[in-house]
Parts: C-alpha cells; structure tokens; sequence
C-alpha cells in the first residue's frame, strides 16, 4: 500500500496547487498527476 497524507490545495493567480510534503519531495522536475473519484 502507498503511504497517503492529506494536503492541501490553493489558488497561484489562475492556476489550482498543491504542497508536497517534505517526505513526499521527488528529486526530478515533472510528475504525473492522477485524478480519482468525481
């Protein structure tokens, strides 16, 4: 199973972000974001 941890999500002017937790910090510049549920 993956480790989870509730984040949160704000407004950068028109875009929507997210923080990653320092556990969580990748060491490379892109990711894949995946949606689930609605």
């Amino acid at each position: 199973m993956f480790p989870e941890r509730h984040v949160k999500l704000f407004k950068n002017g028109r875009n929507q972000a997210v923080r990653i937790p320092r556990e969580f910090e990748l060491p490379w510049e892109d990711a894949i974001m995946r949606k689930e549920g609605e």
